[in-house]
């Protein structure tokens, strides 16, 4: 989008007092990031990708609100409107620094292991009725089904909660009073606490392994932030035994997710390789 192109969809969204616009991120999985500075308050704009369905924003809109409300740190969410067939989510900007820039900078990966771990669970903690457009989707159909390894999921289909299901560092904020925001809630679904937490490690364990160039301190660090991620999620209440099926499924799920992204075939491969390490010997119910 050119300059005018993004103020002529400031003023459709019916946003005013901008002082200035700055693109965030352009077009990575298909969607647009762009920060509003003005003088009552910041806002960030979100645009889906063109041609997914329109119900988009307003899911990620029912999950903030939700998580909100039970007490966890979201950005507040202003509107969820759609123009000419695109979804496009309004919400305040959270002040703070990337979680995953204070990894990179020297901050205690322990500590921010433990928050986060807690952050994930106090999530899972929560037991009320999720939202509709969150509810409308489970966990064994994404990204996709898979009708090979649902047989074996089905029997950990229990206990229920909204999941986040993209839970890592580039999509944590602490803000300055110390809090840790969770950020960007499009694959909020439901399922059991289980499969968020796979999804979670299956991330760390890609930033470890596939990153290209990582030193090795940054490599050191995530493995430190994983370890002390999992011990805050423990002490926050959550269990982190993971079955292997569950395990399994969460690397078939990132394997489909990045196909076709910046992730090199290897690792693909290796992901396929991992799934079927942990589903093969198990016997279909």
């Amino acid at each position: 989008m050119t300059q005018a192109d993004v103020d002529d969809l400031v003023h459709r969204l019916g946003i005013t007092g901008v002082r200035a616009a700055t693109t965030l991120q352009a077009g990575q999985g298909g969607n647009d990031l762009w920060r509003l500075e003005r003088a009552d308050g910041n806002l960030v704009i979100r645009g889906f990708p063109p041609g997914r369905p329109a119900l988009l924003a307003e899911r990620e809109s029912q999950a903030h609100r939700f998580a909100r409300d039970h007490g966890l740190c979201v950005p507040t969410v202003q509107s969820s409107q759609v123009l000419d067939g695109r979804s496009y989510l309004v919400m305040d900007h959270v002040a703070g620094t990337r979680l995953a820039d204070a990894l990179w900078a020297g901050a205690d990966p322990d500590d921010l292991g433990r928050r986060s771990g807690a952050a994930l669970a106090a999530l899972h903690a929560i037991s009320d009725p999720p939202p509709p457009l969150v509810a409308a989707r489970s966990w064994l159909d994404w990204p996709e089904p898979m009708p090979d390894i649902r047989p074996l999921l089905e029997p950990y289909d229990v206990g229920s909660v909204v999941l986040h299901l993209d839970f890592h560092p580039e999509n944590l904020i602490i803000t300055p009073d110390g809090r840790i925001a969770v950020l960007d809630w499009a694959n909020c679904l439901t399922g059991p606490p289980t499969a968020d937490l796979a999804r979670a490690l299956s991330i760390l364990e890609l930033i470890m392994v596939a990153v290209p160039n990582l030193p090795d301190a940054a490599a050191q660090a995530v493995r430190r932030y994983r370890e002390g991620f999992l011990s805050g999620y423990r002490q926050a209440g959550g269990s982190d035994r993971i079955p292997d099926p569950v395990r399994g499924w969460a690397y078939a799920a990132q394997r489909r997710d990045l196909a076709g992204s910046w992730v090199p075939q290897w690792y693909l491969d290796r992901l396929g390789e991992r799934e079927h390490a942990l589903v093969d010997g198990q016997n279909i119910p």
